[in-house]
C-alpha cells in the first residue's frame, strides 16, 4: 500500500493535477450535505417539503448519482495501473488489447442502440419487454465501458505528459457519467405513494394506544406512529402548542382494506 501511494506521489502528471483535485474535494466537502439529505429523506419527509425543496433535492440525487459513476472510473483506472499496467504496454497481439478492441467494438454498438431506444423510452415504457431490452443494453454499454475508459484514463494519467488529452478524457467521460445517470434516473422513477388525511381532536389522540413519538419535522411539529402498524400506512402529525392533530393514511392501503372488507361481505352473505 505504502509503496502504491509513494508510486502516485512521484508521478508529475499527479503534482500537476493537484489544483484540480483540490476543487474536486471542495466540491464534495460543499455537496456533503446536500448529499446526506439526499439519502436519508423518506417518502414521509417529501410530503412536507415544498416545490423548490424538492427539485434541489432531486438535483442533488442527480449530481450524486454522476459522482458515483465518475469516481468508479477513476478506481478502475487505478486499478489497471497497479495490478494490470504491464498488459496495457505490451504489443497490439495480446489478449489484454484484443479484449479492449471487442470493449470499444461493444461500447460503440450498445451506446448506439441505446441512445436510439431512448427516444422511445417516454412512448414504450409501459412495456415490460421493451424495458427489458432497454436496460440490458446500458447495462452492456455501461460495463464495456469501464475497461476502455479505465485503460485511457490509466495511461494517459500515469504515462503521458499531454495534459491537454487527459482534460478532454475527463470532460469527455463526465459527458458520459451525465447520461448515464440522467438514464438511470429515467428508468429509476420512484413511485409516489398518495396519502390521505384528516385533521382530528385532542381527545380521538388520546383515545389511539401505543401512540410512540417518531422524530420532529420542525420546531413545533412532531410525527407520531402507532406501535403496531408499519410507519408508512399510518402516522400522525402533532402541533402540542396549536393543539393541531392530522392523521395521514396510505390510500392503497385503505384500498386493500376495502377489497378485503368487501370479500369478507361476500362470503358472510354465501354463507347465509
Amino acid at each position: 500500500m505504502e509503496k502504491i501511494i509513494i508510486d502516485i506521489l512521484k508521478n508529475d502528471n499527479f503534482l500537476k493535477s493537484i489544483p484540480a483535485i483540490v476543487a474536486v474535494i471542495g466540491l464534495l466537502i460543499t455537496g456533503y450535505k446536500q448529499v446526506f439529505k439526499v439519502k436519508t429523506i423518506t417518502e414521509i419527509d417529501k410530503l412536507f417539503l415544498d416545490k423548490e425543496t424538492k427539485e434541489r433535492l432531486k438535483f442533488g440525487k442527480y449530481i450524486f448519482s454522476v459522482l458515483q459513476f465518475f469516481f468508479s472510473y477513476i478506481i478502475v483506472s487505478l486499478y489497471l495501473k497497479f495490478f494490470y499496467y504491464d498488459y496495457l504496454t505490451s504489443d497490439s497481439e495480446s489478449f489484454f488489447l484484443s479484449f479492449l478492441k471487442y470493449s470499444l467494438n461493444i461500447f460503440g454498438i450498445s451506446f448506439l442502440i441505446s441512445s436510439v431506444l431512448f427516444s422511445f423510452q417516454n412512448k414504450l415504457k409501459k412495456h415490460r419487454w421493451f424495458m427489458f431490452i432497454f436496460i440490458f443494453f446500458v447495462l452492456i454499454n455501461l460495463l464495456s465501458s469501464y475497461p476502455i475508459f479505465g485503460c485511457i484514463l490509466s495511461l494517459l494519467f500515469f504515462q503521458s505528459d499531454n495534459l491537454y488529452n487527459l482534460y478532454v478524457t475527463l470532460l469527455l467521460l463526465l459527458g458520459l457519467c451525465f447520461f448515464y445517470a440522467h438514464i438511470f434516473s429515467k428508468i429509476l422513477q420512484e413511485s409516489h405513494v398518495p396519502y390521505s388525511f384528516r385533521i382530528i381532536s385532542e381527545a380521538e389522540l388520546k383515545k389511539i394506544k401505543n401512540l410512540i413519538h417518531g422524530y420532529t419535522i420542525d420546531e413545533k411539529r412532531t410525527i407520531c406512529f402507532i406501535g403496531d402498524i408499519l410507519n408508512k400506512e399510518k402516522f400522525y402529525v402533532c402541533d402540542f402548542s396549536s393543539k393541531v392533530y392530522i392523521e395521514y393514511k396510505q390510500l392503497t392501503s385503505q384500498k386493500k382494506e376495502s377489497k378485503s372488507s368487501g370479500s369478507r361481505a361476500k362470503k358472510s352473505k354465501a354463507n347465509r
